[in-house]
């Protein structure tokens, strides 16, 4: 009698253990519905597809089910770009996407795959979702009318488990599809490069037909920096914190080999100061620092240019020399400040 009770105790046990964990068919169904996502986002720019990575499943605390993923693009101004499913009963018939702002998702779905995905708010994101006899994604076939008788569609071609191409499609209802945009990605060490080629309106897809041919480039330097190289000679480097996510250095080099870095903090997730520095091949070009708002109760030995409100220029010794506050500005010269002035906006 003992043993009995023991083994029902342990069985029982067991099973609300197994309970409290998402099943593997909503955990493929999560998955199945946050690549389309990832691969519609990426198919949403009209310049060519972005380069869109899938990082970590965001899930549900005690359960284990998979509510969400975290994207990395990096262009932003925090390291991820945040896509939440939302879950009734077991279905998923609508998510968000945070991209500095919610974007509603909404999918349908037809025998456990989605059918259709509607990105709003985005150009040319409402989409019937291709497949092939295997259930891979194949593409996707717009159903958005744009300038009154253009749609959009997308084919996609793997290499592995890895995207390799994407091709962009414009269709008319008085003319054949005209390939807009052809990006190849390329993965290696740390990096991944994405290269698009466009072509002219209407035209075939030839080399003389070719509108503009670039590279973007991301390298990962480590978990929180990255390079991102333009297709101009330009690299912009950043910065995110391990904690937040949020940018909190920039450094922008241009192909002339101008730099401009930008730090970055903040205050209850907001924007509080904005210090920048500008050098070129000669040296120091400028200084600057941007309070977006005061704070209060600091002691008087804190400078103005950590603490109130306003915009701020030092020289090359670290001198402020200019101040701007309240719709006044006021210069310093020869060591010595001149009177507060109204600023003139000139637009």
């Amino acid at each position: 009698m003992k043993k009995n009770v023991l083994y029902l105790i342990g069985y029982f046990f067991i099973c609300g253990v197994l309970g409290a964990y998402a099943s593997p068919v909503a955990d493929a169904k999560a998955k199945a519905a946050l690549k389309i996502i990832r691969l519609a986002y990426s198919c949403s720019n009209s310049n060519g597809p972005r380069f869109v990575e899938a990082r970590e499943f965001l899930t549900e605390p005690g359960t284990n089910k998979i509510i969400g993923q975290n994207l990395f693009e990096g262009t932003g101004w925090i390291k991820y770009i945040k896509v939440t499913l939302t879950w009734v009963n077991d279905d998923i018939p609508t998510a968000v996407i945070d991209i500095n702002g919610d974007y509603p998702i909404t999918l349908k779905w037809n025998n456990d795959r989605v059918s259709d995905i509607a990105i709003q708010g985005l150009d040319q994101s409402d989409y019937t979702v291709d497949y092939n006899e295997s259930g891979e994604v194949t593409g996707f076939t717009g159903k958005e009318v744009i300038f009154k008788d253009r749609k959009t569609s997308f084919i996609i071609e793997y290499a592995g488990d890895q995207i390799n191409k994407i091709t962009g499609f414009e269709s008319r209802i008085s003319k054949e599809p005209w390939i807009r945009t052809i990006t190849t990605f390329t993965y290696g060490n740390n990096i991944s490069t994405g290269n698009t080629i466009q072509y002219t309106q209407w035209e075939k897809n030839t080399p003389k037909n070719i509108k503009s041919d670039y590279t973007m480039k991301v390298e990962k330097l480590d978990e929180n920096r990255y390079i991102f190289s333009d297709p101009f000679g330009g690299k912009l480097e950043k910065a995110f914190d391990k904690d937040n996510g949020k940018v909190i250095l920039e450094k922008n080099i241009s192909k002339t080999g101008t730099e401009t870095s930008t730090a970055y903090k903040y205050i209850n997730n907001t924007i509080w100061k904005e210090e920048k520095w500008e050098t070129n091949a000669t040296g120091f070009v400028k200084r600057t620092i941007n309070i977006q708002f005061s704070l209060k109760d600091q002691p008087e030995n804190v400078p103005e240019y950590d603490k109130t409100e306003g915009f701020y220029e030092f020289n090359k010794d670290g001198e402020c020399i200019i101040e701007r506050r309240d719709g006044k500005e006021r210069k310093k010269e020869n060591g010595v400040w001149g009177e507060w002035k109204a600023i003139n906006y000139r637009y």
